[in-house]
């Protein structure tokens, strides 16, 4: 009886004993899958990082260059030819300042 009492118990413990195995061996494998889905996930976000902040760059570049090209319509000088090329003529005299009838504050 004893025997069969230790032989019981034998197998509980091998029963134990290869479940922790098996679970310790699936946890690894889980673990190591997982990281390198993450590390691959990491390196899909830093590559589309990377092209938003050169669309962004380049976006920046395109709004310099247009606000310069509007400086350069804007200019006085610029202005003056074109009324020049039309017929017109530049006289300070001539300018009044229309407003609509509001102070600062509002009221």
């Amino acid at each position: 009886m004893k025997t069969n009492r230790r032989n019981r118990k034998n197998d509980r413990e091998m029963k134990f004993l290869s479940f922790t195995c098996l679970f310790t061996l699936i946890s690894v494998i889980v673990f190591f899958v997982g990281s390198l889905g993450l590390k691959a996930y990491n390196n899909s976000l830093s590559i589309k990082k990377q092209s938003m902040e050169e669309e962004i760059l380049s976006t920046e570049t395109q709004n310099d260059s247009l606000q310069v090209e509007i400086r350069q319509l804007a200019s006085s000088d610029r202005v003056n030819q074109v009324a020049a090329s039309n017929g017109m003529s530049y006289n300070q005299n001539s300018i009044s300042t229309v407003s609509d009838g509001t102070t600062a504050d509002g009221e």
